[in-house]
């Protein structure tokens, strides 16, 4: 019997000493269908930065952090500084992490979502403000598909399309009006597809190829037209009517931008303030 596997690179192939035996047809389909299915189970190698420390997700589900650990986003169990990439324990099967200004979320197989580091507004979701140098879960999120971590804010996508928000919400970027020490979801939108986070705003891709924002729009983030006092935002999602089609969306520290072309890839990028 034959086996798909994953290279040390995050790809799939066949292991080693393998042979076929009968219909070379259905052997290619065995392949493919295993192929697909190891994508779907494994972490697509990725880095994401924060203020000044950094993250690398290893294709076997490990996460390695290096850098300013002032606030505990190393996830070390410590407030140190480390020079060279270290294992951050107490977490495995990793799918995707991101990391926003001094704290990190991090999406395992299994939907749940983890967190550590800054935590003075909630940003971790755990309803206290006390920083944690170690991964921990947050409680009341599953069958998550993709977070995204701003620069003091988090967002989660679910997978019956909905938007879950919590951190700071000086701006309204989160969503709604209220403080942000646990989840809530996002009101007004659904049947997302993708999500990302910036320094005080936020958007989401709908399924129909429609874009959403709200949060701080001094620098006309929100692509709506309009400009708001510094400081001040929307927290409301509404639709940037001058899009359609859009199949994939990035942000800056405080820009948004989209693009129509398709695309097709195994595994997930993961966003953060400095896309």
């Amino acid at each position: 019997m034959c086996r798909v596997v994953l290279s040390r690179e995050g790809f799939p192939r066949l292991e080693q000493n393998c042979v076929f035996r009968g219909d070379p047809l259905r052997a290619v389909a065995l392949f493919v269908a295993c192929s697909i299915a190891a994508c779907a189970h494994a972490a697509s190698p990725a880095v994401s930065e924060g203020d000044r420390h950094s993250l690398a997700l290893h294709s076997d589900g490990t996460v390695r952090a290096w850098g300013d650990d002032s606030a505990g986003q190393l996830g070390l169990g410590r407030t140190l500084q480390a020079s060279v990439p270290a294992i951050v324990g107490g977490i495995a099967n990793v799918a995707q992490v991101s990391s926003g200004s001094n704290h990190v979320v991090a999406r395992l197989n299994d939907g749940t979502v983890w967190a550590w580091g800054h935590n003075d507004v909630g940003q971790l979701g755990d309803g206290t403000t006390t920083n944690r140098s170690t991964p921990a879960p947050v409680a009341s999120l599953s069958g998550v598909t993709l977070v995204a971590a701003g620069y003091d804010h988090t967002l989660a996508l679910t997978s019956d399309g909905s938007v879950w928000s919590w951190g700071v919400n000086y701006h309204g970027e989160l969503g709604y009006d209220d403080a942000g020490l646990t989840p809530a979801r996002v009101p007004g939108i659904s049947n997302i597809q993708a999500i990302a986070a910036g320094d005080g705003f936020s958007l989401a891709l709908a399924k129909d190829g429609t874009v959403w924002a709200w949060g701080e729009n001094d620098h006309g983030q929100l692509g709506d037209g309009t400009f708001a006092a510094p400081y001040t935002g929307r927290s409301d999602a509404r639709r940037v009517s001058a899009l359609s089609g859009i199949t994939r969306i990035a942000l800056g520290s405080e820009t948004g931008g989209s693009v129509r072309q398709p695309a097709a890839f195994c595994g997930v990028v993961g966003p953060g303030p400095g896309q």
